[in-house]
């Protein structure tokens, strides 16, 4: 029997969209798996070129990469086409050679969910309930999405539990510098989206008793607030580096105002660091300790750094809870069972 042609699109292709659909091609070996896809340049971590696929194409954002997408498909027939996030989601669901029956459509995300205005809400939420019905299934990478693309009336939704790629041993066997005062980091992008302002306040609340640090680079105005309450900004680093300079911590503190279940929730976990989360739907919707507003979080993180119990229980719990929730076998099973509704058997 052959294997399932799974075809990935991504017009976001850098960051967490990139580990994402890594994860996905690794836990799925019962299918070959293709790539069509843009690079970000400032969100790029140096994985975007692994040789992970049987065959990818890495292209420009242009007319012209939408005809060979359309010969490509011709040419490769895949069993399933998985696209991801809403750019290429909204333009795949569009083109008309990319039949309706094979379409995945994982968010990573929903723009909806943006700190927008009201009317792009609204505009945003409608797009996604018309391009449902060029969509056979929705994974979304979270049950908070899933049952959000269920509440905006998809009728085949299922989760693809999100996990963190293997991190290397030799990551988790460097030692932290000695330092005089605790290490608190959020990875990710500067951008509002994961909320420099929030982190900011938090810092600036705290200055002099902790050194806070964001691990990666992004919007000039945000490395600009963030600098100037005391944060450490790295810039962009590959993947490696930021993973290094995420084991050095103490407690992750990550502020994002949207998103998916983020992998880098996930690889603090992974490397036993403690974490704190801003109140948003993928943690809210498992159960994780969350600070609602800013203030809260300025307290918790305050009490945490007193070693106040409750707070570093519940730090260390939101680190368990994620790391039984999060297994390779879990996204394993959902992988196989999303996939073999397309196989040719």
């Amino acid at each position: 029997m052959s294997k399932t042609k799974v075809l990935h699109i991504a017009e976001s292709y850098g960051g967490g969209v990139t580990a994402a659909i890594h994860s996905y091609v690794k836990h799925s070996p019962h299918c070959e798996h293709f790539l069509f896809a843009t690079i970000r340049v400032d969100d790029a971590t140096g994985e975007e070129t692994r040789d992970l696929f049987s065959e990818q194409r890495l292209v420009s954002r242009s007319l012209s990469s939408l005809l060979e997408l359309r010969r490509w498909m011709r040419d490769l027939d895949p069993n399933v086409v998985h696209l991801h996030s809403s750019f290429a989601g909204g333009v795949g669901r569009l083109l008309p050679f990319i039949a309706r029956s094979k379409i995945v459509y994982t968010p990573h995300g929903y723009a909806f969910f943006r700190n927008s205005a009201r009317w792009k809400q609204s505009l945003y939420r409608s797009l996604e309930q018309l391009l449902l019905k060029r969509t056979a299934v929705v994974a979304g990478c979270g049950e908070h999405e899933t049952l959000s693309a269920k509440q905006l009336g998809a009728t085949h939704a299922l989760t693809l539990t999100n996990i963190c790629e293997p991190i290397d041993n030799s990551v988790h066997s460097i030692s932290a510098p000695i330092r005089t005062k605790p290490r608190i980091v959020m990875l990710g992008r500067v951008s509002e989206q994961k909320g420099y302002r929030y982190f900011a306040k938090v810092a600036k609340f705290l200055e002099g008793k902790a050194q806070f640090v964001w691990i990666g680079g992004g919007e000039t105005e945000g490395c600009r607030v963030l600098s100037q309450a005391g944060v450490e900004v790295s810039g962009w680093l590959s993947r490696e580096q930021a993973l290094l300079q995420l084991s050095q911590s103490d407690l992750y503190l990550h502020t994002a105002a949207w998103d998916g279940f983020p992998i880098s929730v996930l690889e603090a976990a992974e490397l036993q660091i403690p974490i704190m989360l801003r109140a948003i739907g993928p943690f809210t919707s498992e159960g994780l300790d969350c600070f609602f507003d800013v203030e809260s979080a300025m307290d918790g993180v305050k009490s945490w750094l007193e070693a106040q119990t409750k707070a570093r229980d519940l730090a260390l719990e939101n680190l368990n809870l994620i790391q039984q929730q999060h297994t390779a076998e879990r996204l394993q099973s959902d992988l196989k069972l999303l996939y073999q509704e397309f196989s040719n058997a």
